[in-house]
């Protein structure tokens, strides 16, 4: 990974997690890593990047491209999925004869290290769990789940929004949701922490009307503590910081 120009964003992802001396230490057992090649993070869109930022976030990610004990190619064409180190199973399958990992391809396959074997992947591989937190941000990035003024009432405008994230979470079962609602600086900052709540508690409790399992759900509302735009100097700046943000772990 080291000596490799096209894994560098990889492994400084690893050095930034404190697990490359960790990795680059002597092991009997050994460890498989699936490297996802510079352009594959280029790839990412801005809401998976912005993800990474997040410490546990990223050790979490990159511990779905680990998995204990040495795998060649070859051994993992026989397996339907394997466990990685973050827990859970990466799916493995053919594709046009080119090994699929987590819906990536090898480009390179079994290269040795002294302690271990990488297979170069054209994606950076994400869990199931980031998976659904990104597609949730997706919609509401692009489309704001809006309330009326100075209430948690949802406007019937973003109700098909809302709807289309019922369907992200009736179709990816795993992890625990967290709604976490935001507002601007307009106001006193006690009376803005409780108008947070209670919309984050109100999109918890439509996702609840759309059959989503209420022990899935969790509600919590951060007032003006965790600004998106700061110094808020237009109008704009304060939407942007009027906003239901999901976290999935």
């Amino acid at each position: 990974l080291r000596t490799d120009p096209e894994l560098s964003q990889i492994t400084d992802f690893l050095a930034a997690a404190g697990l490359l001396d960790e990795l680059a230490a002597p092991s009997e057992e050994g460890i498989t890593i699936f490297a996802p090649t510079n352009a594959a993070v280029t790839d990412l869109d801005e809401i998976a990047l912005d993800e990474l930022g997040d410490a546990e976030e990223l050790t979490a990610v990159l511990g779905y491209h680990l998995v204990e004990g040495r795998s060649t190619v070859r051994e993992l064409r026989e397996l339907g999925a394997i466990s990685s180190r973050q827990g859970e199973a990466i799916a493995l399958e053919l594709v046009d004869d080119q090994l699929q990992v987590g819906g990536a391809g090898v480009v390179q396959a079994d290269l040795d290290a002294t302690n271990g074997i990488v297979h170069v992947v054209d994606a950076v591989l994400l869990p199931g769990t980031l998976r659904t937190e990104v597609a949730l941000n997706e919609l509401v990035t692009l489309d704001p789940i809006l309330f009326a003024s100075g209430s948690a009432v949802i406007l019937d405008e973003s109700f098909p929004i809302l709807d289309n994230a019922a369907d992200v979470l009736r179709a990816n079962p795993l992890g625990r949701v967290e709604i976490q609602g935001h507002t601007d600086t307009d106001g006193p900052a006690e009376v803005n922490l409780e108008l947070s709540q209670q919309r984050a508690d109100a999109v918890r409790d439509y996702l609840i009307g759309q059959g989503i399992d209420e022990a899935r759900l969790a509600a919590q509302g951060f007032g003006e503590t965790e600004l998106e735009v700061d110094p808020e100097e237009s109008d704009e700046d304060k939407a942007a910081n009027r906003r239901i943000e999901f976290r999935v772990a």
